[in-house]
């Protein structure tokens, strides 16, 4: 009674090429409707915080716990200068004192407080001290810790984890929410670390909207993987000083938006932006600092040696050591070395004398286990003879060698080649490690 129709004739792309269409169609779909609603609501975003951005003042009392070094220090410097004041809280005095005499030449005025985040009692004396001669306008609540300490056992650092990530940060943040609440005006920032993120995620939401109609703004930084103690100084990781630039943007953007319910965009373009910050940051680094970068990850891997207390860590971390100022020393030879012979053949002489007198040190560790009598002395003492080098280089040839080249594109060219070599370089003609012996993957 019915016609049926022959429905191949609808058909009308073969069914091997069903995922090209798939692809193509996703890829229009996203260029033509998600990419241009995703800037569209970009530069609403921005166009509202510049609209919006005199409702709120730059914070002039900023608090900053766990400030002694890592994250906290670098947030304290950024904000550093005149005009502003600073608390800095972290058990270690001395530390603390280094991160204030920095921010104090930038113009700041600097209050230590060394405290015990685990206290809560004097914790709670010393916040609430301070913010009755300086009302806090943010408080960066940033003390916390990995967990991971030596031989890592969770059974005997897990409580140590909470009463610091998690009730030492409650017990920072909730004072001086008291006070801003009935200042009707703040802002507290607070950072999750370790196996306490979901539940500070969850504290710090639920405050965002308590504290809200207060005029308290409240932010969570969820900071991903910095260049700190806390993992060990890993240089493929983001520079804490990188983080502190963003985070302060961030937070003067977020403020503007503490009214409303927080919207994905937002935190979405954030990262988006930070990507592109740290992306070109990366991009354009010139030979000098690509040479300084080698510098900084020897020095760490040689603090992360001191440090450590297993065996066979240690033995890694040596032989990294080892492989690193290889690569590195080759890579100078053939990149750095020639430009500055140009202009300073003498200095390039002195710098071969040292690589050479450096290697022969190293290399007396061939033979011998990290366990063997004198290699622990070895180490430093090659240690201390690449330190000297390196601060001879950054302090004296370096600024010489900008001077004599004093274009800072050449430069720029120069550091993609020396990253491309050090990528690329074998390292077998200079002091390699044993292939027996595993190195520390950084």
């Amino acid at each position: 009674m019915f016609k049926t129709v022959n429905m191949h004739f609808y058909y009308t792309v073969p069914p091997n090429l069903h995922p090209v269409v798939q692809v193509v169609t996703s890829m229009m779909i996203n260029f033509f409707i998600v990419l241009p609603v995703s800037i569209g609501l970009f530069f609403w975003d921005n166009a509202k915080q510049l609209i919006e951005k005199k409702q709120y003042p730059e914070p002039k009392v900023i608090l900053v716990t766990g400030a002694s070094s890592g994250i906290g220090a670098a947030f304290a410097k950024e904000y550093a200068k005149s005009g502003i004041t600073l608390g800095l809280l972290s058990r270690n005095r001395e530390r603390l004192q280094e991160v204030a005499e920095e921010c104090e030449f930038k113009g700041a005025k600097c209050y230590i407080i060394a405290a015990d985040i685990k206290d809560y009692d004097t914790l709670k004396e010393v916040l609430e001290d301070f913010d009755n001669q300086h009302p806090i306008d943010l408080l960066f609540a940033n003390a916390g810790i990995s967990g991971i300490e030596g031989d890592y056992v969770w059974t005997e650092t897990w409580r140590k984890v909470i009463d610091i990530n998690l009730s030492g940060t409650i017990a920072t943040v909730m004072p001086i929410y008291e006070r801003m609440k009935r200042r009707k005006s703040g802002q507290i920032c607070t950072i999750w670390y370790g196996a306490t993120k979901s539940a500070l995620n969850k504290f710090t939401h639920d405050l965002y909207y308590v504290a809200s109609k207060y005029n308290v703004r409240v932010n969570l930084l969820v900071p991903g993987s910095i260049s700190t103690n806390m993992i060990g100084n890993d240089p493929s990781s983001i520079p804490p000083a990188y983080l502190a630039k963003i985070l302060k943007k961030q937070l003067e953007d977020n403020v503007q938006n503490c009214n409303s319910k927080p919207r994905q965009r937002v935190f979405l373009f954030a990262q988006i932006s930070a990507f592109f910050v740290l992306w070109n940051a990366g991009k354009n680094r010139n030979l000098i600092e690509e040479a300084i970068r080698d510098h900084r990850v020897i020095k760490d891997l040689w603090g992360r040696y001191q440090k450590e207390a297993n065996r066979n860590e240690r033995q890694k971390i040596a032989n990294t050591i080892i492989y690193e100022f290889a690569v590195h020393t080759a890579t100078e030879d053939i990149v750095l070395y020639p430009v500055l012979e140009k202009y300073y053949p003498n200095i390039v002489k002195q710098n071969h004398a040292d690589h050479h007198h450096i290697k022969e040190a190293l290399h007396k560790l061939f033979s011998m286990k990290i366990s063997d009598h004198g290699y622990d002395d070895i180490l430093a003492k090659a240690i201390k003879e690449f330190e000297e080098h390196a601060a001879k280089e950054e302090w004296d040839h370096f600024p010489k060698l900008k001077e004599a080249i004093g274009n800072d594109k050449q430069l720029i060219k120069l550091g993609e080649e020396f990253e491309k070599i050090r990528s690329k370089v074998s390292t077998q003609s200079h002091l390699t490690t044993h292939d027996k012996v595993r190195i520390l993957r950084i």
